[in-house]
Formats: structure tokens, sequence, C-alpha cells
């Protein structure tokens, strides 16, 4: 095995062999403990030889835990219980606890108790506040304020300095991948929560990877059981979960793959370029740029016409994830007279203010019409109002139109 000679067969064997050999040599049967034993899988997967991969994992795992009378005891942990595929089939006395169940679930992740003792330990105690809002926020069962073990303890190994270690360590591959390629429900669903809501969706416990590619309720049970969304309140069963996004780590994963989709579609100088011209009220520019940017963007926009101003809408707030450091970008609230779709507060109040509508038409002779009649609607709205009260005077109201891969911008310039 370890000169990479080894049939298949006996590679097959080698967990049994390994039993049989410490059982002999230590006079009592042998424990096993496999960490993230679906690691491979998601590899697999990812790289074109899953079902190669399943049919080796289901015999070296039946081989090592079936009728073995050399096992006193198998512990076996990873993401996602990888039932259908038959890994598991035979063997005797399973048991899984997952995240939804309550056994164990403070042992998933570190308790506040933990984390204050540990950052009193290194003089961090003061840093807790901003520990909690990067690293906090997972429930496993009924067990709420669950810490992330490894950013914590990388955050305190280098004095308190918070950044996305669990995120930058971890194989993104997958998640990345299934995201990109996801149908425009998924894409509303992930805008949700990327403006701080929630959502609620159905959890299969044991799932097969080659379902991640055509369902959607399955991509959602990766999402969850891999720490990329957690439950907002205690799972109950036959009911769906309610699901939110736990920290700023994960959030900034999010918006890392956000701007790397944009990139892909748009050079990075144009990106920047695309985000100045707005944020400087060059509408002519953005205007441009952003029509380059529909067309490159073929793929996402291949859409039923009645679900097509959502999807522009999560589209844009994708490009504005780049703005999160000059302005708080917020979504579908309650200002004036009505509920508008985008508006961007400044964190200077002396930069521009901007307003955005959306409105969708099938012909693209009614573009400009339509750009326009949703200009008339801020104005109507009186959608500007909230920006006032905060003390911001210069606003710049956006009129989209969209028929199909076309857009229309109309606007108004702040006086």
């Amino acid at each position: 095995i370890l000169n990479k000679e080894s049939s298949s067969t006996a590679l097959g064997a080698s967990l049994l062999r390994l039993t049989e050999w410490l059982h002999r040599f230590h006079k009592k049967p042998a424990m096993v403990f496999i960490d993230e034993y679906d690691t491979p899988a998601h590899s697999a997967f990812t790289h074109g030889y899953y079902d190669e991969l399943i049919l080796f994992l289901r015999n070296w795992l039946s081989a090592g835990f079936k009728d073995n009378v050399h096992l006193e005891l198998g512990l076996l942990t990873g993401i996602l219980h990888i039932a259908k595929e038959g890994v598991f089939s035979g063997l005797n006395n399973l048991r899984t606890f997952t995240i939804l169940k309550e056994p164990f679930q403070e042992y998933f992740g570190l308790l506040e108790s933990e984390v204050k003792d540990l950052l009193k330990d290194y003089a961090l105690l003061h840093k807790l506040p901003e520990i909690r809002q990067w690293y906090d926020g997972y429930q496993i069962g009924s067990c709420k304020g669950l810490y992330n073990p490894w950013s914590v303890l990388n955050c305190i190994a280098t004095g308190g300095t918070l950044a996305p270690y669990w995120v930058q360590t971890s194989d993104n591959a997958l998640v990345k991948r299934l995201l990109a390629r996801g149908t425009e429900e998924l894409k509303i669903s992930l805008e949700a929560l990327l403006q701080g809501g929630t959502i609620e969706k159905t959890m299969e416990e044991g799932i097969s990877l080659s379902e991640l590619d055509k369902r959607s309720d399955a991509v959602w049970t990766l999402l969850l059981f891999s720490g990329y969304v957690t439950l907002d309140a205690t799972p109950m069963y036959g009911s769906p979960c309610r699901l939110r996004i736990p920290n700023l780590e994960v959030m900034e994963l999010y918006q890392s793959m956000i701007r790397d989709w944009f990139k892909t579609s748009l050079e990075d100088t144009k990106y920047h370029k695309l985000l100045s011209s707005l944020t400087s009220g060059d509408v002519e520019t953005f205007s441009q740029i952003f029509r380059e940017f529909m067309l490159s963007s073929v793929s996402v926009f291949d859409i039923p016409f009645e679900e097509s101003e959502k999807i522009y809408h999560a589209f844009v707030l994708g490009i504005l994830v780049g703005l999160k450091d000059q302005y708080d970008v917020k979504s579908n609230r309650e200002s004036g007279l009505g509920r508008y779709d985008v508006i961007l507060f400044p964190k200077n109040p002396n930069d521009l203010g901007i307003i955005i509508e959306f409105k969708k038409t099938e012909r693209k002779i009614d573009l400009k019409k339509t750009a326009s009649s949703a200009l008339k609607q801020i104005e109507e709205k009186r959608y500007v109002q909230e920006l006032l009260d905060r003390g911001t005077h210069r606003i710049l109201q956006l009129g989209f139109a969209f028929a199909g891969k076309e857009v229309f911008i109309a606007h108004i310039n702040p006086p």
C-alpha cells in the first residue's frame, strides 16, 4: 500500500486487516476513528470519479465495520451522511447524529463560556463583542450561540486579529460550483440571506451527492451541514428548517464568491470602473459597462419573464457587494409611501445617495418608456425621504428597464 503497488482487493480489505493486526498485538479489539470520512467523496464528485470512489468506500467500510470481530467501537465524523449510495449498507448497529438532533449538540462548537475562558487566558476578553460578530451564531439542534473553534483559536493565536480563518482553509470548490450553477429560486433565496433575512427549506439528513446538481433542496442540506448557513430556530420533525447566515466570517465568503463570479464575466478594472462611475454619478459610463456585463452573463438570465425582475434585482445586488465599505445597501424596505427596490445609503452623508427601481418589459421598443415609469414611481412614492432623513441631500435616482438581456437606464441627477 505504501509503495502504491497494492491490488484493489487488498486496498478494500486494508481497514479490516489493520484492526486484525492491532487486535493480535494488543490482545484487545481495536477502536477505529475516521474523521471527515466524506471528504474523498466531495473531491471525487468535483473531479469526476465519484462512482468509482463510492464503490471503493462501500467495500472498504463494510469490510472494516460489518461483522468485524476485531472491532470494539467505530466512530465516523463528516459533513454529510452519504446514505443513498449504500456506503453504510449492512453496517452493524449504526447510529447517526446530525446537527438537526439534540444528542451531542453542544460539542459541535465552542460555547460562549468556553470562549470567554480562552480570551481571559490571553488577555483578549475586550475583543469578545467583535469575536461574537465574526465567529458566533451557529445553532445545533436547540443549542444556540456556538462559535467556530478553528476561527476562534486562530484569532487568539494572532493576538485578536479578526479575519475569515475558516473559509480560507476549507475546500469551497463544491459550494462555489453549486451556487454558481444554481436555479433562479436558489439565487433569490441567497439574496434574502445576504440581506440579513431568513429562509425556510426542507432538509434531508441522508442525501446523495449526485442529487446536488438536480435538486435545490439538496444544495441547502449541504450548505447547512457544512456551516455556510445555520438554523434560526429549533428544527421540528416533518417541518422545513428556518435558515440564516451565521456570522460575518461566512458573509465575507459569500461576498467574495459573488465578486469572483462577476470578475469572470468582466475584467477587474472594468468592475471597479463600473462601481466608481455609479458612485460619482457618471451614469453614461455606468450604463455602457453594465450593458456589457449583462451580455457576458447569458447563462444567468435564461429565465422566465415573470421571474426576471427578481433575478435582475439579485444580479445588481451582487454587483453592489463591492461597495460595502462605502455604502449600506438596503433592499425591499419601506420608505415614503411605498417599498423601494434598492437604496445605497452613503456612510459619509456628503457622498452621493442612490435609489434604484427595476421594471421589466417584454418589448425592447418599450425600454425607455418603462425606465421613465420607474423614475416616476420613485418620485410618486417619495423613496428619497429615508435618505433625506439621514442627512443625505445629493441623491441620484436610477430607473432600470429590462427586456431579456437588453437594459436601459434612465436617471435624474442630484440638484
